[in-house]
């Protein structure tokens, strides 16, 4: 039976975007909040505990595999849902993350935003979907989804009429239109195509929004600031671990005594200070802002910048410079190392001796030890813990949605049974 009914096809070709009611059973909501507040360290049922670190811009959660996501990925409606869409039913899940967003107070002020998740400096620009899970009721002033219909459309016919070195604003397309706030039950899937206008909006209301993010494209496809592109077998590969290493996050969080969610945004801030050195050939206007005009490969752009250090070398994010392929020189590293020794501090029961927790930060940050396999590693090898953790239990549609078994594979085994 399908999920979609003519009347939905029409309004999601024409605003961008669809919901699609009762995807998950109640009890996969409800594990969903549990395991943010475990991930957070977070005693939800206190109001003041939702303004406490760690706090993510818009109210991100960054976890990516708890056993809960999964069993949501994995379930059989939500995959004929995005099957529907795409008209495919052979897909790759994506490995999105969950939010809450507090109700605005003196701690907490976000006032919403309207973005998209492409990167609109880069042609061209490939089809792509996403999708939010709604874990509770939710109001229209309650933070959740809020889009600009119909901008997709509109942004399609902008860039037909620019030229390719233009590149669009979210005003360039709103223009006198007003992001609209979708409220939604609990177990409602929105699904939006990628080129509209979206975000989350400003909570008035006095209670959290609760979500989950889920994204499928075909199967040897990844979803990127460029749309959909096409993937290789390291890619596969790639995905393959990122489910197999996902322990290695809580192992590392619990050896230490705090919630996995200290040691994400530890590591994470630590990374995004990472730096290289980039060369250009020439600066055409002096850094102002973050920001310098430079010439690279007998082009013209904008660089964003940490600090220039010669005539016609600057410090550039790495992460920066890999979603711009720039060719650089040498990593440089004294920022992300002083965010390295800003070790969290155990609010649980500790697995490492004192001293021995002493020598282990030492070590990483002397060998600049940056991901948590390779931690996990250390916290074996030198102290002798193991990781009793095992990654997400999947099921055969969630062993093809990640790629481990092929769809073809998956299909000729059905029918020789």
């Amino acid at each position: 039976m399908k999920l979609l009914s003519d009347q939905d096809r029409t309004f999601w070709h024409k605003n961008g975007y669809v919901v699609i009611p009762d995807v998950v059973p109640a009890a996969n909501l409800t594990a969903v909040i549990d395991a943010i507040a475990e991930f957070t360290g977070k005693n939800l049922a206190n109001p003041e505990c939702w303004y406490q670190e760690p706090m993510v811009g818009g109210g991100m959660v960054n976890m990516n595999h708890n056993q809960a996501l999964w069993d949501n990925r994995q379930a059989p409606k939500i995959h004929q849902a995005f099957a529907e869409i795409w008209d495919n039913q052979k897909l790759w899940v994506t490995y999105d993350r969950a939010n809450m967003n507090p109700p605005t107070n003196q701690h907490w002020q976000h006032r919403g935003m309207i973005h998209w998740d492409l990167d609109m400096t880069v042609r061209p620009l490939e089809l792509c979907v996403q999708g939010v899970l709604y874990l509770t009721d939710t109001a229209e002033n309650q933070g959740g989804f809020q889009c600009v219909p119909k901008s997709h459309h509109q942004l399609r016919d902008w860039l037909k009429a620019q030229p390719a070195d233009q590149f669009p604003k979210p005003e360039d397309i709103i223009r006198d239109c007003q992001p609209v706030s979708v409220s939604g039950r609990a177990g409602d899937l929105l699904i939006w195509h990628s080129g509209l206008l979206h975000g989350n909006g400003h909570n008035s209301s006095d209670q959290p929004r609760f979500a989950q993010y889920i994204g499928m494209q075909p199967e040897w496809t990844v979803r990127t600031a460029q749309g959909v592109t096409i993937c290789d077998e390291q890619g596969r590969q790639d995905r393959i671990n990122a489910w197999q290493n996902a322990p290695c996050q809580p192992f590392v969080a619990h050896t230490i005594g705090v919630a996995e969610g200290f040691v994400e945004q530890w590591l994470r801030q630590a990374v995004e200070k990472i730096d290289v050195v980039v060369e250009v050939e020439a600066v055409v206007a002096q850094p102002e802002n973050g920001k310098a005009k430079v010439i690279i490969e007998a082009q013209q752009q904008s660089l964003e910048i940490v600090e220039q250090l010669s005539e016609t070398t600057f410090r550039v994010p790495i992460n920066y410079a890999g979603r711009k392929n720039l060719r650089y020189q040498k990593r440089l590293t004294d920022r992300a190392t002083d965010v390295l020794r800003q070790i969290p501090a155990a609010t649980f029961t500790l697995q490492l001796e004192p001293g021995d927790l002493t020598k282990f930060f030492q070590i990483i940050v002397e060998e600049q030890i940056w991901g948590v396999k390779e931690m996990a590693a250390l916290i074996n090898s030198e102290f002798g813990l193991n990781n009793q953790l095992t990654p997400a239990q999947l099921s055969p549609l969630g062993r093809r949605l990640v790629g481990i078994d092929g769809w073809d594979t998956a299909a000729s085994e059905s029918q020789s049974t």
